[in-house]
């Protein structure tokens, strides 16, 4: 009977270890697609910034839940881009972090919008024409 009990628990226990190490796995893959994806939505950000042409990104303040672009030239639309956790990216202008600048952030595992701070993943930049509209 002893022996049932332990080997019961032993499979428990090999059972939970198994699942743990599968979950921190995806939160890891997880992050890295977040950030991957916050790379290209930011370097098409920079692109539009520095050449005003084809892309036009809406920054406003509050925070969008989803951030578009969309190609001025092809009449293209993408978005909304999500994180690897499915939540839409926020984007403000002036961004919480960048006060002269802009910022683009998930709001991370625990699903809550903490203005890029937390567990929040945020790319952004200060520029020096925040007034003025690419």
């Amino acid at each position: 009977m002893w022996l049932l009990a332990i080997g019961t628990l032993l499979v428990f226990a090999l059972i939970l270890a198994t699942g743990i190490a599968v979950h921190r796995r995806r939160e890891a893959e997880r992050l890295s697609e977040t950030k991957d994806r916050l790379r290209e939505v930011s370097d098409l950000i920079r692109k539009d910034w520095r050449s005003r042409t084809r892309l036009r990104l809406a920054l406003t303040t509050p925070p969008t839940r989803s951030v578009h672009l969309y190609d001025v030239e092809r009449g293209l639309e993408n978005g909304p881009f999500r994180d690897g956790w499915g939540r839409p990216f926020l984007c403000a202008r002036p961004g919480p972090v960048h006060r002269h600048g802009w910022d683009l952030w998930s709001v991370g595992p625990n699903g809550i919008d903490e203005q890029g701070n937390g567990d929040d993943i945020l790319v952004g930049e200060n520029v020096a024409d925040i007034g003025s509209p690419r």
